[in-house]
């Protein structure tokens, strides 16, 4: 059925919309209208905002699904039609993510498996998982995501007349939303009469793409965000662990502040110089010393997070994205320092900054990338998937 705005404006064109959103982190969304035809695909219109501020997440929430209906309304407004298909990516501030292994015993281990076996894994999955209760507030099921399933223990990619076994495992990555953002986020859907709109975990997105695009079935993916960092591994093309914790660019920026007795913009704008010709030089002799404490607290916390967290060998590679990975201090630290030596039998871990030209396909006709840089490496990770 045709959504009331398709009839205003037909659809009979031989473009095709999308729009990938990024709510990547506490205040910034990054947004981007393009759209692709036979030969091209062409980027139309890109935003960045910076929501106000806000302590608390119920302050916040209300303002995401402001500005989203804002930004939807203006895009459609402009092409004159309805997308073929809106993602929106959710960061940790707004979203909580998981991965569960769903097992399920074959009552007829000789039979082949079929497809309507694995969908019956995610439809039960999805009706009585539905809901959770996380830190004491109600969250909703918002996305999922298989990705690997095994059989006795291998892992399958196909099925077919020879695909048969006992047991099957399904490892999913789940995403939950506080239930009243939900309410306003999944009310999106009903703009213009109806509008394709997906909601995904950003970390999902990326792990997605690193496996499927970039070949990379093992690594260690650290996104340096505002007031968090996010981690998922990956190994053998699947994602058996992700998650967080609480600390990012602001503890840097809160400590150069302290440091100089200066404005949190002030020490904002100091921290994004550091390592340029920009900053003068007693300045940058008076803030290094708080800066490398400050970094050296944030690769204690990611230390101990693995520690926590240790449910397969750390990998051998590190990619670190995120606005805080700009930080060349930060990048130098994890390099040159063995912190790794309690998590791994290996000698030497290799790092790396992802920055979003790293994420293939992403060639655009009216530019040589709409996105780039550590801090876009999310939005085209939804590029692809808004158009796949």
């Amino acid at each position: 059925m045709m959504s009331l705005f398709q009839h205003l404006f037909g659809r009979n064109r031989s473009e095709q919309y999308f729009i990938a959103i990024d709510v990547g982190s506490h205040a910034a969304v990054r947004s981007i209208l393009f759209s692709e035809n036979a030969h091209d695909r062409i980027s139309l219109q890109k935003q960045h905002f910076e929501l106000p501020r806000r302590d608390a997440h119920a302050d916040i929430a209300p303002l995401v699904g402001e500005y989203l209906g804002r930004i939807l309304f203006q895009y459609v407004k402009s092409i004159r039609a309805v997308p073929v298909q809106i993602v929106v990516g959710l960061g940790s501030s707004f979203a909580a993510s998981d991965v569960r292994t769903v097992r399920r015993e074959r009552p007829k281990p000789e039979s082949a498996v079929e497809p309507k076996e694995l969908r019956g894994i995610l439809d039960g999955f999805m009706q009585t998982e539905a809901e959770q209760t996380i830190n004491g507030e109600k969250h909703a099921l918002a996305h999922l995501m298989p990705f690997q399933v095994t059989l006795d223990g291998y892992p399958i990619h196909a099925v077919s007349a020879e695909t048969s076994g006992r047991v099957l495992e399904m490892q999913i990555f789940v995403t939950y939303v506080p239930s009243a953002l939900w309410a306003r986020l999944a009310g999106l859907r009903t703009l213009f009469g109806g509008i394709p709109i997906r909601f995904i975990s950003n970390q999902a997105a990326i792990a997605a793409a690193m496996i499927t695009l970039m070949n990379v079935s093992d690594a260690a993916l650290v996104k340096i965000g505002a007031r968090v960092t996010e981690v998922t591994l990956l190994a053998g093309g699947g994602v058996p662990l992700t998650g967080g914790f609480a600390r990012g660019g602001d503890d840097i920026t809160r400590a150069i502040a302290e440091r100089l007795k200066s404005s949190d913009a002030d020490a904002e704008r100091i921290k994004r110089q550091l390592g340029t010709t920009e900053l003068r030089a007693d300045t940058l002799a008076n803030v290094t010393g708080v800066v490398a404490g400050a970094v050296e607290q944030w690769l204690t916390d990611l230390v101990q997070f693995f520690k926590d967290n240790q449910r397969t060998i750390l990998p051998d590679r590190v990619y670190l994205y995120g606005g805080g990975a700009s930080l060349a201090l930060l990048r130098q630290a994890i390099t040159a320092k063995a912190w790794y030596h309690d998590l791994t039998f290996r000698e030497r871990l290799t790092s790396a900054l992802l920055v979003a030209e790293d994420i293939p396909g992403l060639k655009f006709r009216n530019a040589v990338s709409p996105v780039r840089g550590p801090e876009e490496v999310a939005l085209a990770a939804l590029i692809h998937r808004a158009s796949h």
